[in-house]
């Protein structure tokens, strides 16, 4: 009996590389702080948000999630926390639209703890600012 096979080839894509760390996002006029965890386990994610002051009950959903969603964004006492996970099926340009979305909700939330303000006409420029450098920050600190 012959029996013909195929070569196997591998297309999957490399599994984006994005640093792995904590990060800081200075916001140097408004009275809050950014802090990025970028694709650290659940464990450092805990013990991180345990040294804030964050209740365990409170940081549960942003810690374990069931989902494969790469980002969630995290407000508690005027400080913001972004969660950046990779997944292999995530590539940059994912990525990139993933810090972009965090980075809108964190500017929403730093809006709405200053001056109780959703982006309006009025605040527009000033959002906009804010969520720019919010992005860039992310981007460059996770090395994209």
């Amino acid at each position: 009996m012959n029996i013909k096979t195929k070569k196997m080839v591998n297309t999957a894509q490399p599994i984006l590389a994005i640093n792995s760390d904590i990060y800081t996002i200075p916001l140097y006029v408004y009275p809050t702080k950014v802090f990025v965890l970028s694709n650290v386990t659940d464990s450092v994610a805990e013990a991180f948000l345990n040294t804030r002051g964050v209740p365990k009950d409170d940081a549960i959903d942003f810690v374990y999630r069931e989902d494969n969603e790469p980002g969630l964004t995290f407000f508690f006492e005027g400080n913001i926390y972004i969660r950046l996970k990779v997944y292999p099926e995530h590539d940059e340009n994912h990525m990139r639209g993933t810090i972009t979305h965090e980075s809108f909700h964190a500017m929403n939330s730093i809006m709405r703890f200053i001056c109780a303000s959703e982006p309006c006409e009025e605040n527009e420029e000033p959002c906009a600012y804010l969520l720019e450098y919010i992005f860039n920050e992310i981007c460059k600190k996770v090395g994209l």
